[in-house]
């Protein structure tokens, strides 16, 4: 890796499973970059690629497809932290908490109805029909979004 400008060159073979096409472009697939980022000791927003449709099996393929390389290790640990499936850093730092304090039986953004909505709570106990919602500052920041995770 190399820093020019304020921009990180990183030479790397790249897998063609890990490549998608965006009209003539060749580019990394959103899970393979942010292992890569991962890897770097970088913020690898794992959270964000999960909560724009990424799957968990993309992720697992994705880490598979780095064995061996420079930072695997650190790229495991983050991929484990969203083995549960938050959408955001707080929702991440949340789970850890639940985990550390032995908390289960809960599932994170689940695609529930309510009120004839689609809703993806931040953390599910459908057992006993409680949601726990985190309220960030980054995707809480104007009042519409605030007041539609409250309702």
């Amino acid at each position: 890796m190399s820093r020019r400008n304020g921009i990180n060159v990183v030479r790397t073979d790249v897998d063609e499973r890990e490549v998608d096409r965006h009209r003539r472009l060749r580019l990394t697939t959103p899970a393979a970059t942010c292992l890569r980022l991962a890897r770097t000791g970088r913020p690898d927003l794992l959270e964000v690629v999960l909560r724009t449709g990424a799957s968990q099996d993309q992720l697992d393929e994705a880490l598979s497809l780095g064995h061996g390389r420079r930072g695997q290790l650190r790229a495991g640990r983050s991929r484990e932290e969203v083995r549960d499936n938050p959408w955001s850093y707080p929702e991440r730092a949340l789970h850890r908490l639940f985990l550390e304090a032995g908390i289960t039986r809960w599932t994170a953004n689940a695609a529930v109805r309510l009120g004839g909505e689609r809703r993806h709570p931040d953390v599910l106990f459908d057992e006993i029909k409680l949601v726990v919602e985190v309220d960030g500052r980054r995707y809480h920041s104007t009042p519409d979004q605030h007041d539609r995770d409250h309702r």
